[in-house]
Formats: C-alpha cells, sequence, structure tokens
C-alpha cells in the first residue's frame, strides 16, 4: 500500500473497521464494520465519486476548495510552464513572492516539490527539472516557514 492508503487503513482500523486487502497489486481492500462492507480502490469507493477523487488529486483545485471553505490557504497561483506567456508569468508571479514554493499540480508524496525559492535563477532552473520530468502544470505559492513533521 502507499502511504495515503496505509493512512487511510490505519484510520479505518482505529474506527473499529475490518480491512481485507482483495487485489494488493490494484490497491483493492474491503472495509466492513457489522453488515456494513465498502469497497475502496486506492483512495476511491462508492462514498466518494470520481469527480470529487479527480478535483482532490489537482493542488490547485484543493486548494481553491479550502480557501471557498473558510479555510486559511498560502497565496497562490496555477501555471502551464509549456506555454511560454504563461512560463515567464510564472516566473514573475514566483519573484514578487518573498520566497515561493514550486509543486507539481498533479502528485504525491512531496515529490518534485521545491521550498523557499528566492533566485530567478533557482526557480527558472526548477521549471526545468518539471519539464524533464514531463510536469507541464505547477502552483507557485508564497513560502511560509514551518515545522516539517
Amino acid at each position: 500500500m502507499h502511504t495515503n492508503q496505509r493512512i487511510l487503513v490505519n484510520a479505518l482500523i482505529n474506527a473499529g473497521y475490518a480491512i481485507e486487502v482483495i487485489d494488493p497489486e490494484q490497491e483493492l481492500i474491503k472495509v466492513s464494520r457489522g453488515e456494513e462492507q465498502h469497497l475502496i480502490l486506492d483512495r476511491t469507493s462508492c462514498k466518494m465519486s470520481l469527480l470529487a477523487a479527480h478535483l482532490s488529486a489537482s493542488k490547485y483545485y484543493t486548494k481553491q476548495a479550502l480557501s471557498n471553505a473558510g479555510l486559511n490557504t498560502p497565496k497562490g497561483k496555477l501555471f502551464n510552464l509549456r506555454d511560454n506567456a504563461q512560463y515567464q508569468e510564472a516566473i514573475r508571479y514566483g519573484m514578487a513572492l518573498p520566497g515561493c514554493v514550486v509543486k507539481p499540480n498533479y502528485g504525491s508524496h512531496a515529490d518534485n516539490i521545491y521550498l523557499n525559492i528566492e533566485h530567478k535563477e533557482h526557480l527558472s532552473y526548477v521549471f526545468d527539472i518539471l519539464l524533464s520530468n514531463n510536469i507541464g502544470s505547477c502552483v507557485i505559492e508564497e513560502y511560509i516557514p514551518f515545522k516539517e513533521y
């Protein structure tokens, strides 16, 4: 199981659910408690629509949903680095922040996330790395110092 599913499974076990791994390669599990049974594939189930799963996979859409729900989120925007005009705008936007974070719009496990970028050369270098990894869509946010756990 990948990290996100393992966290979900641990929470379900702590809530009193029984877990049966049906297909570990596909990350398909059966969750049950009493007469109640559900299948979960990766992190999706009959309790979550495919639309909700897709939208929550996007860091930008998740950020918008949290903000719309009244939660504070770092200032940030979505950019398509494959478009030259947006690439240049992303440089300007990132450099206007006191420090910025760059992360792929789709991704997990903190892969390809770069923190506290303060110089144009570093930001361009990060964009080139993302593009070389076939990642064109990224979110640029203000950097907020934090203690990572």
